[in-house]
């Protein structure tokens, strides 16, 4: 649930000088490539490599959360240690344009606070329905946010090799990765009613099965 990321990008105009960046790439061609995606071959690999082996489904999930936690964690912390950075200044100073300051007002005050205020009433009513949407809703939430992050990744490598995409290419980019954003997240709603994350049942939507009929109107 803490996965409602916005992406912020300042409008005003600074003096300060961009680092030059040599060769076009951040640190080396081939930690930029694992970075960007290529490390997912390797993670594809063992996945593949478990499978074949029969690797029991709780050895994989273990591995995979600590992954996770590795991994991901720090991210999420060093993402809300720069989001929060002189936050006040940000959200209520007049150095941004009102529309970015409201934009950081609703990610950074509004949100979380509706956060809390779900999990208090869930935990207060000891809803656990409630609390397996939340987690259905999280997952809507990452993956539209690994949409943004991974088009933000793709257009700051393109900058870098210089090989620059027309606006069409990139509204054709981003349509491809929306529609399978939310066709996959339809699609887990669709096949199964109730999973299982860390020990609390996830629930799911119902959606109609002539969405995924190829007969259908």
């Amino acid at each position: 649930m803490t996965a409602f990321n916005i992406d912020l990008a300042p409008t005003r105009r600074t003096s300060a000088k961009a680092p030059r960046l040599q060769g076009g790439h951040l640190f080396h061609p081939a930690v930029d490539f694992l970075c960007l995606g290529g490390g997912s071959l390797i993670v594809f690999s063992l996945v593949g490599l478990a499978l074949w082996t029969g690797t029991q489904l709780t050895t994989a999930v273990i591995i995979m959360l600590a992954l996770t936690h590795v991994v991901n964690d720090p991210h999420f912390a060093h993402s809300y240690q720069i989001f929060y950075q002189n936050f006040f200044s940000k959200a209520f100073g007049r150095d941004y344009d009102p529309v970015l300051r409201a934009r950081y007002v609703l990610a950074g005050v509004v949100v979380p606070i509706a956060l809390i205020l779900f999990f208090v009433v869930s935990l207060v009513r000891s809803d656990a329905v409630m609390l397996g949407y939340g987690a259905n809703l999280m997952g809507l939430l990452v993956g539209w946010h690994y949409v943004k992050q991974g088009y933000g990744m793709l257009m700051v490598d393109s900058v870098l090799k210089r090989q620059f995409f027309t606006g069409r290419e990139k509204k054709y980019i981003l349509a491809n990765a929306y529609s399978c954003w939310i066709f996959y997240w339809i699609l887990a709603n669709w096949q199964i009613s109730v999973r299982n994350i860390w020990g609390l049942k996830y629930y799911m939507f119902q959606f109609p099965i002539g969405w995924f009929s190829r007969h259908s109107v």
